[in-house]
């Protein structure tokens, strides 16, 4: 089960009562974006990354605030996101490689590399509780077989605004 709808095409709370794919489209048209699904099912970072390769996709990486909003809104529970630093410990990036992580969103004391006491944490998870101060924000982890490091994945592909509904800008 998953959602690949980040905003309703129907939202005339946007300005000038335009909806979100017209109002982002007007400002960003042609540019470089990415559309979201959310995967609820609990699931390791490997099975989560090939759950999303399965449909073309990848880990998803948010590069502003605005795709990070998109995030929020699908959310049911903590989820993997595609930003890992097992290449370079400190250097997060995507994990298929592809861009280095330019704008954060880290929790309070994120990431600390603790897992499991003296492991690394080198995968990400999007935190999804109403009573953490972390709730949306970003932690470091581990990806052990455990079942609590088994979590929902949030899977992205690349796009262009103005030729995909829901193409959220990079800019």
């Amino acid at each position: 089960m998953y959602t690949a709808i980040v905003g309703s095409r129907d939202n005339t709370d946007s300005p000038g009562g335009m909806t979100l794919n017209d109002y982002l489209n007007s400002y960003y048209n042609s540019s470089p974006g990415r559309v979201f699904k959310y995967l609820s099912s609990s699931l390791t970072f490997w099975d989560a990354e090939a759950a999303c390769s399965a449909d073309n996709m990848k880990l998803a990486c948010p590069q502003n605030k605005l795709q990070q909003a998109a995030l929020g809104q699908m959310l049911e529970t903590t989820s993997w996101l595609g930003f890992v630093d097992y290449y370079t410990d400190g250097t997060w990036e995507c994990a298929d490689g592809t861009s280095k992580m330019g704008w954060t969103n880290w929790g309070l004391d994120q990431p600390d590399n603790t897992y499991l006491e003296d492991l690394d944490a080198d995968f990400t998870v999007i935190v999804y509780d109403k009573n953490s101060p972390n709730h949306l924000k970003w932690e470091d982890t581990g990806s052990y077989d455990f079942p609590q490091y088994k979590f929902g994945a949030v899977c992205q592909m690349e796009c262009t605004v103005g030729d995909k509904d829901g193409c959220i800008p990079d800019q």
